[in-house]
């Protein structure tokens, strides 16, 4: 079984910093593409696929299904497929649903196409998605706060 491992990085110690990791999480550097069957219709007509939006993706244990910036989505060129009622703490509320592929560049984890993630408003929380049940499912996460790691076996 792989296995991944981070960490934040105290820049005065170069080890790892625990009061990092509670302030901004275990992240992943992610990107997100159109998929690539929308890729191939886009150079077999002649048109340029659009580049990749890259960010930070946080795991997010409390997220039913995997959510990334609308914006970014946009930009892709990507419309709606759907749309989903995704509950949060102020009730639920109607979110587009997108497909994309992700990937997560620096780590052994292949590329995942979804015909469905949540197209949220993610800017202002400082990410480019949110990791949720429905790809951690397929993981063994481990949160270390004590140590200030995190590692996805899979």
């Amino acid at each position: 079984m792989p296995l991944f491992s981070r960490f934040w990085v105290d820049p005065t110690k170069t080890k790892s910093d625990p009061k990092r990791l509670l302030i901004q999480g275990p992240a992943l550097q992610v990107q997100i593409d159109v998929p690539d069957d929308l890729a191939a219709v886009l150079v077999r007509d002649g048109k340029p696929v659009p580049p990749p939006q890259a960010g930070t993706a946080l795991i997010d244990t409390g997220a039913s299904f995997t959510a990334v910036e609308e914006v970014s989505l946009k930009a892709l060129g990507l419309v709606p497929v759907g749309t989903n009622p995704i509950w949060t703490p102020s009730g639920p509320k109607d979110h587009p649903i997108y497909a994309c592929k992700i990937s997560f560049p620096g780590t052994p984890i292949q590329p995942l196409t979804f015909n469905a993630v949540v197209g949220c408003q993610l800017q202002g929380f400082g990410h480019q998605a949110l990791i949720g049940r429905d790809i951690l499912q397929y993981f063994l996460l481990v949160y270390n706060g004590v140590e200030g790691t995190w590692t996805l076996a899979f």
